[in-house]
């Protein structure tokens, strides 16, 4: 039986609610907006995001004629320095080329990342936007943090064990994604203020026009927005919108919602065959939010117990093995099967019904 696949906005107001904690973010990001307009500091402001994914240049298309439109373009960049902003702006005013910042960042040619980080650089080029950021710098505690957590399994017996560290891990990577997003909140009003004093320009503006490109996970962002009174629109790259099931378990911890035995035991397995048969999770054509997609109609069909004795195997062989026969039960899609004989250099085989 095929599972539902998820729509846009699954934390809207029916099913997450905020608490009390971040209703008083907004509350205190709202006060600290109005202020600034009041005081005349900035205009009006409007604010449009991009969600996505940005794995591959596929990922990220779609936003040039928008970013054409804006007064001031905040990328997301977790992690950032202000070396690298200084690039990005540079990059911005034409005086650095796209591939003079990728070669900065030293940045992999086979990688499709490097791709999607130069065709975004490539729209940038010579716009003169002024750009800034909001996300969490490098010299973030949080960041810090992220940088040097790791994921143990060593004292973990059992599958029930293994899940119980799993989803540990799931609810601190939902912590940090809400304070990284709460920062971003914070940092709007000071970034805008500063970007408005450096270009004097933008405050004649009768309303400033701020365009966002976020991952798709960050719509936490969006409604902080909203909440805070500010005039906010967005859109996905693609609609409806398919989140995999660990950022869907993540997301809900992240909303204050639990997650069930089900949707922890595939969120495991889709961690797991992304490590060990990644061509699932990233097809030829780069567009890694289809592949999340028919990645997750393939985990959609398998129970926590048929999860179990998978990946409780002993080796990746003994994995492989169960898996095969596993998905030759189920009767999976042509296209899946082209991609696991791919993988497994099995062309003759015919482990799919047709």
């Amino acid at each position: 039986m095929k599972e539902k696949i998820l729509k846009n906005d699954p934390e809207k107001s029916e099913e997450f609610g905020e608490s009390d904690e971040e209703q008083g973010v907004q509350n205190d990001f709202r006060s600290k907006i109005e202020k600034l307009v009041k005081q005349g500091k900035i205009p009006p402001t409007n604010v449009d995001i991009f969600f996505s994914a940005h794995k591959t240049t596929e990922d990220i298309k779609g936003f040039e004629e928008r970013l054409k439109n804006a007064d001031i373009y905040i990328p997301e960049a977790l992690g950032w320095d202000e070396e690298a902003l200084s690039s990005l702006r540079e990059v911005s005013e034409g005086r650095k080329t796209p591939r003079e910042l990728i070669q900065e960042l030293q940045g992999n040619p086979d990688n499709p990342e490097y791709a999607a980080q130069l065709y975004r650089a490539e729209m940038l080029y010579g716009t003169k936007k002024p750009l800034g950021i909001i996300d969490l710098p490098d010299s973030s505690q949080f960041f810090e943090h992220l940088k040097k957590r790791v994921v143990d399994f060593s004292n973990s017996v059992n599958f029930e064990q293994i899940l119980d560290t799993y989803l540990a891990h799931l609810e601190e990577d939902a912590d940090f994604e809400k304070k990284r997003e709460e920062h971003m909140l914070d940092s709007l009003g000071p970034v805008l203020e500063k970007l408005v004093k450096e270009h004097p320009e933008l405050s004649k503006k009768k309303g400033l026009n701020v365009f966002m490109t976020l991952g798709s996970a960050h719509t936490g962002v969006y409604h902080g927005l909203k909440e805070g009174g500010i005039e906010a629109a967005r859109s996905f790259k693609v609609e409806p919108y398919c989140w995999g099931y660990e950022v869907e378990a993540i997301r809900r911890y992240r909303f204050g919602k639990p997650v069930d035995e089900t949707l922890a035991a595939r969120a495991f397995f889709e961690r797991v065959l992304k490590k060990l048969l990644p061509e699932l999770f990233m097809p030829d054509d780069g567009n890694s939010e289809i592949s999340t997609n028919v990645a997750r109609r393939v985990i959609s069909v398998f129970s926590c117990e048929e999860i179990r004795p998978i990946t409780e195997s002993k080796n990746h062989e003994q994995f492989f093995d169960k898996f095969l026969t596993a998905v030759e039960k189920k009767g999976l899609k042509p296209y899946v099967k082209e991609i696991l004989q791919k993988h497994f250099a099995k062309e003759e085989d015919t482990l799919f019904e047709e």
